[in-house]
């Protein structure tokens, strides 16, 4: 059947279903934003949707049962054919209805997670019902294809929906869940003097646009390798460095003690004033427990790294030093940083200078007095990521993913923070609008591709150990490789933006440094 063995076909009737009972927007006949809306279209449900507009996860609605469901309009006598049509389009609605759960259920759960499902919750209690299990399973079933190196590949090349985002790499990003949306700001771009940013991108997960917010108030100055978290209603941000113009000469670079907070609701940037807090820093990682951030490790330029802990109340914004006491992990930048539970923390990996990387996991308590850390045994170690300190890990689960080069037999590189990368030396792409599906295939000779490594850390805690996956498939072999990317995970899916190609990559077909990839569970 071509229900069953066509993806496009599968997705556009899921989309079509939904469209045919889609809640329309209030009456321009006295109705109000808050007041039931009647559809316009012939044969569509009388609705009496409470909220329909509201952002809230959990959207109270009701439907008329589809026994109840009328025809707007007043039939007249030379309407027939019209009555017929909508006579016609009532019994399609209702066979939809009609349809087993377990066929609308499938037929939904290729409906995109975000505002696809909340529209498709607010047809009728039946399907709110479904979609939530649709969406428990797209949560559960990705984190069983990372698990098991079941996932797929999907490319967004240029141009994107909406003004394209300038290439980047060394940006700061993170998923905000109240808009549906991946934020990214600042970054450096690969010109002669590696200018960085400070504009702020907003890339919405359900259409897929880049937006650039032109937000009011204190905005940041332009930086790289800064850290940006979500608080509650806020993003913030901190630290970072910026290259100075290349005259006069040998100006050293600036790293940033500054503390913004941005808020999405209101499109307002606000600099925070702190006392006694860290040194300006870069490379460094950071999350957020409760109403704290802890940051751990970066560069202080000079080649300086930075083994050390802090902790900003992000209620009181007020830094603090823990005291922190055993063996501690080597000074670094670049590593990266997972939430455990609220009292533990993962560092994994980073960059201690020239000849300096690092493959080593610290766990970090912080429910003892002193704070201690703890290193952890790393298993399967040939079967990780070759390189840590440029690719950015995030949590799945009870796995960590990177997101690094295919073993290929190159050594590592020997970096230090404070290099400066190359320009690519490639032709631009053809700017054709594309959705691409990496498929198994055999990379080329001048095309290295990224691969996705899966770090088991369900035994950190009580046998103090990790364990790096070994797949045999290939679909965990992906597009060219790119570093200095940044990798954050939404509905269902990581999203992968950004980041400095090889300079030895075929880069004919694909974007140079703001690429757009999609990891999702494999159907």
């Amino acid at each position: 059947m071509l229900l069953l063995s066509d993806k496009t076909f599968q997705r556009g009737l899921a989309i079509q279903c939904v469209a045919s009972f889609r809640p329309e927007p209030p009456r321009q006949d006295g109705g109000g934003p808050g007041q039931p809306a009647l559809s316009a279209g012939r044969g569509a449900l009388k609705w009496n949707a409470m909220a329909s507009s509201s952002d809230s996860e959990d959207d109270s609605f009701m439907a008329v049962d589809p026994e109840e469901a009328v025809v707007e309009g007043t039939m007249e006598q030379d309407d027939e054919p019209h009555a017929e049509l909508e006579v016609e389009e009532t019994r399609h609605n209702r066979s939809m209805l009609e349809l087993p759960e377990e066929v609308l259920e499938y037929i939904l759960s290729f409906l995109s997670p975000y505002q696809e499902h909340k529209t498709a919750a607010l047809v009728c209690k039946q399907w709110y019902r479904l979609i939530k299990g649709v969406a428990h399973q797209c949560y559960h079933g990705f984190i069983k294809a990372v698990q098991e190196g079941n996932i797929q590949w999907e490319s967004r090349t240029y141009p994107y929906p909406g003004t394209p985002i300038t290439q980047r790499f060394s940006h700061s990003a993170c998923y905000y869940d109240a808009n549906q949306s991946m934020y990214v700001f600042g970054g450096c771009t690969q010109s002669s003097c590696n200018a960085a940013f400070n504009d702020l991108w907003r890339l919405d997960l359900n259409s897929k646009e880049w937006i650039r917010p032109l937000a009011s108030g204190s905005y940041p100055s332009p930086k790289a390798g800064a850290t940006l978290v979500v608080y509650k209603d806020l993003l913030v941000l901190f630290g970072g460095w910026t290259r100075p113009s290349p005259y006069p000469l040998h100006q050293p670079e600036r790293f940033f003690d500054e503390i913004h907070t941005y808020s999405p609701s209101k499109n307002w940037w606000n600099c925070i004033v702190t006392t006694h807090g860290p040194p300006p820093m870069a490379g460094h990682s950071s999350c957020v427990i409760e109403d704290k951030m802890i940051v751990f490790g970066g560069s202080l330029g000079s080649r300086q790294m930075s083994n050390d802990v802090w902790v900003l109340d992000l209620e009181q914004w007020a830094w603090s030093k823990p005291n922190v006491s055993g063996p501690s992990p080597h000074p670094r930048g670049g590593q990266s940083q997972i939430v455990i539970d609220d009292e533990t923390i993962l560092i994994l990996g980073g960059c201690g200078g020239p000849n300096a990387l690092f493959k080593d996991a610290w766990l970090l308590h912080m429910h003892t007095n002193p704070w201690t850390w703890q290193p952890l045994k790393v298993e399967n170690e040939d079967h990780g990521a070759p390189e840590l300190w440029c690719h950015p890990a995030c949590r799945v689960g009870q796995c960590v993913v990177v997101f690094s080069q295919a073993p290929s037999g190159r050594a590592p590189l020997s970096p230090s923070l404070n290099s400066r990368p190359s320009p690519i030396s490639a032709t631009p792409p053809a700017l054709v609008p594309e959705t691409r599906e990496y498929r198994s295939q055999s990379p080329s000779m001048n095309c290295k591709p990224m691969q996705m490594y899966v770090l088991d850390i369900k035994d950190t805690k009580e046998k103090g150990r990790v364990k790096w996956k070994v797949f045999n498939s290939s679909s965990v072999v992906g597009p060219p490789e790119t570093s200095l990317h940044t990798v954050v995970q939404g509905r269902g899916e990581l999203i992968i933006f950004g980041g400095l190609m090889d300079k030895k990559q075929n880069v004919k077909y694909y974007p140079k440094t703001n690429a757009l990839y999609f990891v999702r569970a494999k159907r």
